[in-house]
């Protein structure tokens, strides 16, 4: 389907509507939004969601946090305990996601989805985020609500998909984000633009991790669908600021607490 519906242009034309000197097959790195300055309709914008649209505001739950976590888990070399360490992990992520509030990456985030939105692209977003877990069954209802807090509705442009995605593991598109888990989001994209209803002339990636970045990138490459890549870097500047003792207490007092207000002002505390 893909094949017959995609208006093959050259990645060279398509990346210079944006960024005149981006080679072919390039990755730039943005620390704004803004500086994606003109999305043309039919243009498929695919973002991310933690570190791109919204993240937590304490170092608790942050990129590096997360990090250090599955850091942890891998270095456990007993299979078991390694288990017990990922199904507490899930445990956790979930109380964040309950009882901790979110923050758009910056102050103009949703305006700027919606600008896209306005100028006719299909926008939409793809995540690492599970399905769910014993912990949260509903990851995706959570997910959007925490999008509405912080404005963006990616339902509004959202491509319409035919049919279950074929994904190695299971995935679920609702509303607009296509929840991937362990999957590859380089096979992903190529899987939905086989699916899409209404196939776009180009492709947008936007993505704070590197490493996703270049698997779409490969993909679409491989796949010779005319695309622009930005690798996000507006929240790097915390990452050098991140105090894992600070976290640790804040999951101390997360896990203490049973009062939202007091969890939340227990986070939030210095």
């Amino acid at each position: 389907m893909r094949a017959v519906a995609i208006i093959i242009l050259s990645a060279i034309s398509c990346c210079g509507i944006l960024f005149p000197q981006q080679a072919e097959g390039s990755i730039v790195e943005i620390s704004s939004l803004e500086e994606i300055q003109k999305i043309e309709r039919n243009t498929l914008i695919v973002l991310d969601i933690d570190d791109t649209l919204l993240y937590y505001p304490y170092d608790l739950g942050s990129e590096m946090w997360f990090r250090e976590a599955w850091e942890e888990i891998n270095r456990q070399s007993d299979a078991q305990k390694r288990q017990e360490a990922i199904v507490r992990f899930h445990e956790i992520a979930a109380l964040l996601a309950q009882k901790l509030d979110v923050a758009p990456v910056e102050e103009k985030t949703a305006a700027i989805v919606r600008e896209w939105q306005c100028q006719g692209a299909y926008v939409m977003a793809i995540t690492a985020r599970a399905l769910g877990s014993p912990a949260l069954e509903d990851w995706q209802g959570k997910t959007l609500e925490q999008l509405n807090r912080v404005g963006v509705h990616l339902g509004y442009s959202a491509p319409v998909i035919v049919g279950q995605l074929p994904t190695d593991r299971p995935s679920s598109y609702r509303d607009g984000i296509l929840f991937l888990g362990p999957n590859n989001k380089g096979d992903a994209i190529l899987l939905l633009l086989d699916q899409m209803e209404t196939p776009p002339q180009k492709v947008v990636v936007i993505d704070d991790r590197k490493s996703d970045i270049d698997k779409m990138v490969e993909a679409l490459v491989r796949a010779k669908v005319p695309f622009c890549a930005y690798w996000y870097r507006a929240q790097e500047g915390r990452y050098a600021l991140y105090d894992r003792n600070k976290a640790a207490k804040q999951l101390h007092c997360l896990l203490q607490s049973q009062d939202d207000s007091s969890i939340v002002a227990g986070v939030a505390a210095p």
